[in-house]
């Protein structure tokens, strides 16, 4: 998906006084963290969080007409005239089922009392009311729809800024008009606490005065071109998402302490392979009947550490400095994934003529070495903690250097969860050598309070999965979990382990961080064999040779071939 960038010139983010004292009585500044609208050329940042600036958004696509950028790509159902191409890309945000037998639908959410008591969510409406790239679905094709995010009511579980939350449960993937099949590439779903609160600065201003669009592709009235859009920044909000039409912000808050959240969504394209979470202490089911999947997830929300730090170029630490290119602003190890406050300056060679802000991905292969790298600059301190509950499953780039037997086409492998800034692409590495699965994380040594931050990791895997890996029987799996840290030395962390019902759980809790490495260690006793008690055969007799003599009377003879022969009355042996 192109990368959804800022449109905002900076005349436009001027602020009234009036706006910031009102919105700021309903922001919770460490769990909805607003980014600085930094907006100088020659500042060069970064950003290490799981809370994209851009904005999901559904759309059915036609990538052929990509390359005219004065034509716009989406598509408003396979019917669509536009879109000539046998294979369209879909990004889907699923509708809340209507009823019990609709699929490819968000069936339900609802939260979990420290009591076990489970409290149902209650539809309100789709927030915004019509995606901007909304498209009709198609059965026959396996095609999911595609909406906009849903606002629900939990009553009773109530957070700092009411009892809504906002859920989406996203799929992504191709359909193929020649095959009249639909493919899945990944899914991810989120939970998030939410007040809708006006934002005009955010949603009514593009650059033009005009307005902006939903979040999506759209048509960029200053370029003249067809685009990835979304609203700007206004360094105050962090909205989920929003709605232009009213300029109203999703804005986030934090998770009620002490309460599971869970969701539940029926499709026909059902995840596979390995996924990863930004929860703790999950369950998951995957429960197939007649084709369709039931999706069942429930976990306790965590905090992931964002950091966020800007310099100007000439300003940035030489050892900073020295991690990037001068004339792409790209860190040298990286992908290059980043974002501007100031378009089209993301192209200029001279530093100080740009405005870069490096955004890695949280499982980026080198966004552990980034964090690293920084945190010196922010004296290992977090800059806010926001909550999160989200799953997804891992896009194949992600998997590419796993093990092949964490590959499954065909069912779910695994999930990992960790509330770390930054962690390994992909499920578990195994070291041969030490006979470990072993998981690389990085975060902030201290939240932004100050206080020590604690790590948390779960492991759920399946037990054939496990025993693909280390080769092992079907004996029961034992297994020791290790946290190391960066400079060798063993962390005490509290650890849970244990296998049930196909799967082997594996929990750290209470590490700590910058960059500890995670390795589990699986063990089984030698299987017993049941050797079965041989049944007594019947005793064995000598074999005893028969003997013949000869007896006569007279001139007769007869032979008697006997173990014992003895001749008949009246008559003598010869």
């Amino acid at each position: 998906m192109k990368k959804i960038g800022a449109i905002l010139t900076a005349v436009a983010l001027v602020l009234g006084a009036t706006s910031i004292a009102s919105a700021a009585d309903l922001i919770e500044a460490d769990e909805s963290f607003a980014m600085p609208n930094d907006v100088a050329f020659g500042l060069h940042g970064v950003v290490f969080s799981d809370q994209d600036t851009g904005q999901v958004a559904s759309w059915l696509m036609d990538q052929a007409l990509l390359s005219n950028q004065l034509v716009d790509p989406t598509c408003d159902s396979l019917e669509d005239a536009r879109c000539q191409s046998s294979i369209l890309s879909f990004i889907a945000i699923l509708p809340v089922c209507k009823d019990l037998t609709d699929i490819n639908c968000l069936a339900e959410i609802g939260a979990i009392k420290s009591d076990g008591s489970k409290v149902v969510g209650k539809f309100e409406n789709y927030f915004p009311l019509k995606a901007e790239n909304e498209f009709v679905g198609n059965a026959s094709y396996l095609l999911p729809s595609g909406t906009s995010g849903a606002l629900f009511s939990i009553p009773g579980i109530s957070h700092k800024g009411g009892d809504k939350y906002y859920a989406t449960f996203t799929l992504t993937g191709d359909v193929n008009k020649k095959t009249k099949m639909s493919s899945l590439a990944s899914f991810d779903t989120r939970i998030t606490p939410v007040q809708l609160q006006s934002a005009p600065l955010i949603t009514g201003s593009c650059g033009d005065g005009t307005g902006c669009p939903n979040a999506g592709w759209a048509y960029n009235k200053i370029t003249k071109t067809w685009g990835g859009q979304a609203s700007g920044f206004d360094g105050i909000h962090s909205c989920v998402t929003t709605s232009s039409i009213d300029s109203m912000c999703a804005q986030r808050f934090s998770f009620p302490e002490n309460t599971r959240f869970y969701l539940k969504a029926r499709v026909n394209l059902s995840p596979t392979g390995w996924l990863h979470g930004r929860i703790a202490d999950p369950n998951l089911e995957f429960t197939e009947s007649g084709g369709i999947t039931t999706i069942a997830i429930e976990a306790l929300p965590v905090r992931v550490p964002t950091v966020y730090k800007s310099y100007m170029w000439p300003d940035l630490p030489d050892y900073v400095k020295s991690k990037y290119e001068a004339s792409t602003g790209r860190f040298i190890l990286g992908s290059g994934r980043a974002f501007t406050r100031q378009p089209g300056s993301m192209s200029q060679t001279d530093p100080l003529k740009r405005n870069y802000i490096s955004q890695p991905n949280s499982s980026s292969r080198t966004g552990i070495e980034e964090l690293k790298t920084w945190l010196p600059t922010v004296n290992d301190k977090a800059t806010a903690v926001p909550s999160n509950w989200s799953a997804r499953s891992l896009r194949e780039d992600e998997l590419s250097t796993a093990n092949t037997c964490f590959k499954s086409d065909s069912k779910v492998t695994g999930i990992v969860t960790t509330n770390s800034t930054q962690y390994s692409a992909g499920p578990p590495e195994f070291d041969k050598k030490e006979g470990s699965l072993v998981y690389k994380v990085a975060a902030p040594h201290f939240s932004s309070n100050g206080d020590v931050f604690k790590g948390s990791y779960n492991l759920v895997i399946r037990s054939d999965i496990a025993r693909c890996i280390y080769g092992f029987s079907k004996a029961p799996i034992k297994a020791e979990l290790s946290i190391v840290s960066a400079d060798g030395i063993p962390q005490i962390a509290t650890t849970v382990l244990g296998e049930k019902d196909g799967w082997v759980s594996l929990s750290a809790q209470n590490f700590e961080f910058s960059a500890p490495i995670i390795k589990a260690k699986l063990t089984q006793e030698a299987e017993v064999v049941v050797t079965p008690t041989p049944t007594p055969s019947a005793s064995s007799k000598p074999v005893v040779k028969a003997v013949t003599i000869t007896c006569i009377k007279g001139k007769t003879s007869k032979k008697v071939t006997a173990v014992k022969p003895k001749c008949p009355s009246g008559y003598k042996k010869k």
